[in-house]
């Protein structure tokens, strides 16, 4: 019998996930108008920037905007996109299989997060790639712990 928390455990990767896939559906077919917003949106984050922050820290910040832009770029989102829902996908599946009670839906539990954690840092790279990259390896602990907490009733 799958314990109460098991099956909270799955349905949660299940809505999530869920809202993953079409979120990377909708940022793959919206990837060129994402890409050409990214200019005026960090263009507005500058000017606000510039009411508040010293001139040091702004040429600073202007420096991490360039950044930004030059890794935003159409084919970076559409790549990322694909990653995103090859990650959910996994997780997914490995959910399924846990709720089956199959060991082995952990195993590709933990690689679809490892494909959440690895790809934006490779894709995007610098700064944005490793902030993403950190943000989605402390949730992926969190879950990964927590499903590791019913491996005794996985077979």
């Amino acid at each position: 019998m799958r314990p109460a928390f098991l099956t909270v455990l799955c349905i949660l990767t299940f809505l999530w996930n869920s809202v993953k896939i079409y979120s990377g559906v909708n940022n793959y077919m919206d990837a060129a108008t994402m890409s050409q917003n990214m200019g005026p949106f960090l263009e507005q984050v500058q000017e606000k920037m510039a009411e508040t922050y010293t001139e040091e820290q702004q040429a600073e910040a202007e420096k991490m905007m360039v950044t930004m832009k030059d890794q935003l770029t159409t084919s970076n989102i559409k790549t990322s996109s694909i990653a995103l829902l090859i990650s959910a996908i996994l997780l997914i599946l490995g959910g399924i299989w846990m709720w089956d009670l199959k060991k082995k839906g952990f195993w590709v539990y933990i690689a679809g997060n490892a494909v959440g954690i690895i790809a934006p840092a490779i894709i995007f790279g610098g700064g944005i790639g490793t902030a993403i990259a950190f943000m989605c390896s402390i949730l992926a602990t969190i879950c990964i712990g927590l499903y590791a907490i019913n491996l005794k009733s996985l077979a």
